[in-house]
């Protein structure tokens, strides 16, 4: 029969007491390596296929990762060369209507101004120049010769299609005003 420790002592000392008597009346285990090992030949083939399926994981997940990324690579450029044609034209379309828009565009009003300054007459003072939502080019002149300025107006390739809208008398100058048919 184990020892009782004596009754006045504390509960820790009571569990320190039980636990060396467990320790003391516990039968000794031999520590020998196959003796923690699978017995049969069938447990270690388990036990062996369990470890290395554990240790395959990364591999695994590396391969399949790796096979995902050719194949979607792969992917890309067989669409790629499928549409090829098509994505050529698309931009060849884009391009040249940039080019259109280019040169259809109308001219800058850096340009109209320019122009303008080279072709008036000497004596004809610019009052306004603008451009509507379609691009049509409307431009008012004060001068004393009307016929001089249209003339004048006319020998430029940029104003040549210019038409008269207006003309009224004001200050002693006349007011003419010339547009581009919209």
């Amino acid at each position: 029969m184990p020892a009782s420790p004596p009754p006045d002592s504390s509960l820790a000392d009571k569990a320190s007491a039980r636990v060396a008597q467990l320790v003391r009346d516990s039968p000794r285990l031999s520590l020998r390596p196959a003796g923690l090992m699978p017995k049969g030949r069938r447990e270690w083939l388990i036990a062996a296929a369990i470890a290395l399926l554990i240790a395959s994981i990364p591999f695994n997940i590396q391969w399949i990762a790796a096979w995902q990324a050719r194949s979607a690579t792969n992917r890309a450029k067989a669409l790629g060369t499928q549409n090829a044609a098509s994505i050529s034209a698309y931009y060849a379309r884009s391009d040249s209507g940039h080019i259109l828009q280019g040169a259809t565009a109308p001219e800058g009003v850096a340009v109209v101004l320019d122009h303008l300054a080279a072709v008036l007459p000497q004596e004809a003072m610019l009052v306004s120049v603008e451009r509507d939502g379609t691009g049509a080019l409307s431009v008012r002149v004060a001068t004393n010769d009307p016929d001089r300025l249209r003339t004048a107006l006319h020998r430029d390739p940029l104003f040549a299609e210019l038409h008269d809208r207006d003309q009224s008398q004001a200050d002693g100058v006349m007011l003419v005003t010339l547009s581009e048919a919209s």
